[in-house]
């Protein structure tokens, strides 16, 4: 008895190939001239062919079958088709090229399986595609995004085992704390499937993160600069110490699945000073962007190496518009370095790859910012702007050798749009060392978090950001005064 199952058992499994679809198996060995063939006979060509929802276009994406994919693109096939098959086919087997092609005909780099939500570069980090991983986050892909049950990319890395994966993916600043349900943090993750030196690794970056605990015995010097801070604080006029800003908010909308936001922070550049802080402030602005409606898989977040020209270029002018609609929300963040064109005096945005000497070859001009946005069909539109313009400030650059005399810089009209901006065309923005953001972004969560008031409009937001940044800046003996253009009355909650 035992036996004769286990033989009707076997003979089903040995047929399962021969029962699937035969434009599966043609696209799956890439045989182009088949799978047309099939088409040709009626065959459906973003059908699901299996259980797991694969398509022919996600089967021939799986195995890296660059031609039969062509052609099935070609006479239409959906590179999103069943919640993205051939996407997630492909971050999964680490086919590159295949994943090239996708995203070049309108792959969508963050969209969840209709399973556990898994994005693609969680099925790369889940089977360990290293260079898969890297070429989706070089291209856009949100290292921070969570499936249904919390679980992160860096979580998944951890609980396969792939170290080197996970020092990748540390060293782009994720976030190594997130609980993924029943699993736990990152580390209680590595620790559960035997992996401890991956643990380690994970707890030794969190703890190079948190700030040095003070040391128990104090020098002279040191007990010099608590008297002059205690003497500071006690004069007239001087602002307490500011609470921590909320990386994590307190407040939570439901989710509206017209709304998209693009999230840019770059910290660090090849050849420019640090814009200090400006990994954090996209990381929090995208929890705040979370918590007020917009969906995970509708944020793109570019950080680092991620936000090249390119893919500003990419977010801005592709993905928005062939996704946003006439209900959407669109804001757009930006921490990093601005730059103005010292012949005209237009104001820019420097991606990752971006040279102020080469700034109409390299940068992101404020003007087509504001033109691409204003073209969406969106109800409402945000740009939120922590940098400067004027050459001068520590979120500002021009070219070596050049003194930052720009006579007037250009901001652009916004249009339709409702701007929150750091700074005045004339004036430098910077980081706030207590805060460990922006000047301007952590009082802007601090806002949204409710300090503006009970109803935070974008007027509200200017209202109570306004006297904060102003005063802090003016202790760090420089002008800094935030300024609102467009509607004062746009509510964000």
């Amino acid at each position: 008895m035992r036996s004769s199952a286990f033989l009707v058992l076997l003979a089903a499994c040995l047929s399962f190939a021969a029962c699937a679809p035969a434009i599966r198996r043609a696209a799956s060995d890439g045989r182009t001239a088949d799978v047309l063939k099939e088409l040709d006979r009626g065959a459906k060509i973003d059908a699901p062919l299996d259980g797991w929802g694969e398509t022919a276009l996600g089967a021939a994406a799986r195995n890296g079958r660059l031609d039969t994919m062509k052609a099935l693109l070609d006479r239409g096939a959906d590179p999103n088709a069943s919640a993205g098959d051939a996407m997630h086919g492909a971050a999964y087997a680490g086919q590159i090229e295949a994943l090239r092609l996708l995203l070049d005909r309108g792959g969508d780099i963050n969209l969840p399986d209709d399973g556990p939500g898994a994005t693609p570069v969680m099925d790369a980090a889940s089977s360990g595609k290293l260079d898969a991983l890297k070429f989706l986050a070089e291209r856009g892909a949100d290292l921070n995004a969570r499936n249904k049950y919390n679980g992160t990319v860096i979580a998944l890395a951890a609980y396969f085992g792939h170290a080197e994966m996970v020092r990748y993916l540390l060293s782009k600043g994720v976030d190594a704390e997130i609980s993924w349900g029943q699993q736990g943090t990152p580390v209680e993750a590595a620790e559960k499937q035997g992996h401890p030196e991956i643990a380690a690794m994970i707890r030794e970056e969190l703890t190079r993160r948190k700030p040095a605990a003070p040391a128990a015995g104090l020098d002279a010097e040191s007990v010099r600069r608590i008297v002059e801070q205690a003497v500071q604080a006690a004069k007239p006029g001087t602002p307490a110490v500011q609470a921590a800003a909320p990386e994590r908010p307190s407040y939570r909308l439901a989710e509206d699945p017209a709304n998209y936001a693009v999230v840019v922070g770059i910290e660090k550049y090849p050849d420019l000073p640090d814009a200090r802080f400006a990994e954090n402030d996209a990381r929090a602005m995208r929890e705040h962007l979370l918590a007020l409606g917009f969906p995970s898989r509708n944020i793109a977040l570019l950080t680092g190496t991620q936000a090249s020209r390119a893919a500003l270029v990419k977010n801005l002018e592709a993905w928005l518009a062939r996704n946003v609609g006439e209900k959407s929300t669109v804001a757009f963040y930006y921490s990093g370095h601005g730059a103005p064109d010292l012949k005209t005096g237009d104001a820019y945005l420097v991606p990752a790859d971006g040279d102020p000497a080469y700034l109409e070859e390299t940068g992101y001009p404020l003007k087509r910012l504001y033109q691409k946005l204003n073209a969406l069909p969106a109800a409402r539109l945000i740009v939120m702007l922590d940098s400067c313009f004027s050459g001068t400030g520590e979120r500002s650059v021009v070219p070596k050798g050049t003194r930052p005399l720009v006579p007037r810089v250009s901001l652009g009209g916004p249009g339709r749009i409702t701007v929150l901006a750091a700074s005045q065309a004339d004036q430098a923005s910077g980081a706030y060392e207590e805060g460990a953001h922006g000047l301007f972004t952590y009082f802007l969560l601090k806002g949204l978090d409710g300090a503006a008031g009970p109803a935070v409009t974008a007027g509200a937001l200017h209202d109570y950001l306004t006297p904060k940044v102003r005063d802090e800046a003016k202790r760090a003996n420089r002008d800094q005064t935030p300024q609102l253009q467009g509607d004062p009355g746009m509510r964000l909650r």
